[in-house]
């Protein structure tokens, strides 16, 4: 052939290979781009071409090779600089990726593609700040660069800067409204700022543009968690499910709103289907754990439990979740070892640290405050279907009985003018006052240490002032210009052991006369004592005494069921005393 026909021959096979290129056929395209370089080593449109082709074809260090080699020929080409950084970054070599898109920002300062790869390899570098700026120059340049605003708005939710990544996404969306991954990173931030609503009107407006947005389920799922509407998390999880069968994160929270809704069977199967598609998944492990407990399968819950501990050895949520299973098992030594364990990772976890003295027999004068307020935040949801309808509580009834009935006696007289409900919880104590056909109070403040169970409170409209506060505390600081007539502590004082403080606190805030009402669990012998339950017991005569020596009469002292544990009744006692 003359060499007029091998440059045709060679231009020909050129085309060829990048029309092969542009039809995604990497592999193919390399090859030829290959064949070619043997032929001219140094062709710039060989080695340019094949490099990106080597790229795509997932030949990184070959891809870096052929664009080093292009940048040489052509040092002045922002574009050769450009895809010689995405070659460093898909290898791995950040910081060398980073020094190519520079490189092409100062060949091209107007490169808007340079500034948006820094920005994303900036990003993954861990430095943010500059990512951000990476990002806010791209806008710069091209104010319609959608993956941009995208980008920018994770960083700076990633950092909680969440009003202004509101306000990012909000832009990308004003641009180019039919962007589902904007309103689904919107809704992201919206569901991590606290707006479920919100959120849930996003990822909704995610998957109606793109329906096959399987993530975006994913997310509405989650969403409708949060606001406690498990069946329609239920319907987003499966229509994840059935875009990604292998969506293992969709099994798992799949099996966690089945748990929700009491359908233990099915949860247990999705969990397993998590399991089998993403093996020695910590977290599904612990959704099924937790899904075996609540069916009262102690035993199966313990194995899982500590399946998951093997994946990790310190993780004092898993540590704490397994002694609780021992505990129900009343294996309490073992139970006890647990939190031994866990307090040597996390010496200042309140929980385990009162557990771990209950467990072993050692008598406190009161629990650590964060594991009350702990406690009770966890459990503000289901505090009153778990206390009134599976432990059969009922102590507020029997508080307007006993009152009613000191009435009727002419020993006191209702309704009380202003009354405090000390550990107010979810406020059962305040809806029995003010629903009763007697009227117990006029006007009824609250305190509580939880603020999830004030917000429960705050719900039943009957107390005029709520405050979140330690019980103590909160009388310490009372104005005593404003006594109360009457304070009630119900279910109170079985997270107290030692009274002592509490009985004089409560009788600086009270009028002349005023009456102190409160319910105890019995102690057979002894002044008190903690039990392994975690909670406190109190022998009658150890209140009688110290009623007295803090300026009290008792009028009346009833025995009483506080609450059943395990369908037994516990006893106790319900105090009326009366203000010297």
């Amino acid at each position: 052939m003359t060499q007029a026909e091998l440059d045709d021959a060679f231009a020909q096979a050129l085309t060829q290979a990048e029309a092969l290129l542009r039809a995604g056929h990497a592999d193919q395209a390399l090859k030829m781009y290959q064949v070619l370089l043997t032929q001219i080593p140094d062709h710039l449109d060989a080695q340019y071409y094949g490099g990106i082709a080597a790229l795509y074809a997932g030949q990184e260090q070959l891809a870096v090779e052929l664009l080093c080699a292009a940048l040489k020929l052509q040092p002045n080409r922002a574009d050769i600089a450009n895809n010689l950084g995405a070659a460093y970054r898909q290898s791995g070599q950040n910081d060398l990726a980073i020094e190519a898109f520079q490189q092409a920002i100062v060949l091209d300062p107007q490169g808007a593609d340079a500034y948006y790869n820094l920005g994303d390899t900036l990003r993954d570098s861990g430095n943010t700040n500059d990512a951000i700026e990476a990002y806010q120059q791209v806008i710069a340049i091209d104010p319609a660069y959608i993956d941009a605003y995208i980008n920018l708005g994770a960083v700076l939710a990633a950092g909680l800067n969440f009003d202004d990544a509101i306000k990012t996404f909000e832009q990308a969306i004003s641009i180019k409204p039919d962007v589902a991954e904007a309103y689904n990173n919107l809704g992201t931030v919206y569901q991590k700022s606290g707006n479920i609503q919100s959120a849930i009107k996003n990822f909704k407006q995610a998957v109606s543009i793109n329906p096959e947005y399987a993530d975006a389920y994913l997310n509405l799922g989650t969403a409708h968690i949060f606001a406690e509407d498990y069946a329609a998390a239920l319907t987003a999880f499966e229509k994840t499910i059935s875009l990604a069968p292998d969506h293992a994160e969709a099994h798992a929270s799949q099996g966690a709103t089945l748990k929700e809704l009491k359908q233990f069977e099915r949860a247990i199967d999705s969990f397993q289907r998590a399991l089998t598609l993403r093996p020695n998944q910590p977290a599904a492990l612990r959704g099924m754990g937790d899904t075996y407990l609540a069916h009262g399968d102690l035993q199966e819950a313990e194995a899982t439990y500590r399946q998951a501990l093997k994946l990790e050895k310190d993780n004092v949520e898993l540590m704490d979740c397994l002694s609780d299973v021992l505990q129900k098992q009343e294996r309490y030594d073992e139970a006890a070892d647990m939190y031994d364990q866990l307090l040597a990772i996390d010496p200042n976890n309140a929980t385990a640290a009162h557990f771990a003295a209950a467990l072993r027999g050692r008598n406190t004068d009161a629990p650590p405050a964060k594991f009350v307020q702990d406690l009770f935040n966890d459990f503000a949801p289901n505090f009153e279907e778990t206390l009134v309808k599976e432990l059969s509580y009922d102590v507020p009834s029997l508080i307007c009985q006993a009152l009613k009935k000191l009435h009727e006696d002419d020993i006191i007289s209702l309704p009380f003018n202003r009354a405090l409900d000390l550990g107010c919880g979810t406020g059962l104590v305040g809806q029995a006052f003010k629903n009763a056909d007697q009227c117990i109070v006029n006007e009824l403040h609250g305190v509580d240490i939880a603020e999830d169970m004030i917000a429960e409170a705050e719900k039943k409209r009957v107390y005029d002032l709520l405050n979140t506060v330690e019980i103590i505390e909160y009388l310490t600081q009372h104005d005593t210009s404003l006594p109360y007539d009457f304070i009630a502590a119900a279910d109170v004082f079985v997270y107290l052991g030692s009274l002592e403080a509490a009985f004089l606190a409560v009788h600086a805030y009270l009028a002349e006369s005023g009456v102190f009402v409160f319910s105890v669990e019995s102690l057979p012998s002894g002044t008190y004592a903690l039990h392994r339950t975690g909670r406190y017991a109190h022998h009658s005569d150890y209140i009688k005494s110290l009623a007295a020596k803090s300026g009290f009469s008792v009028q009346d002292c009833q025995e009483i069921v506080v609450r059943k544990e395990r369908s037994l009744p516990i006893a106790g006692l319900l105090f009326i005393l009366i203000k010297n």
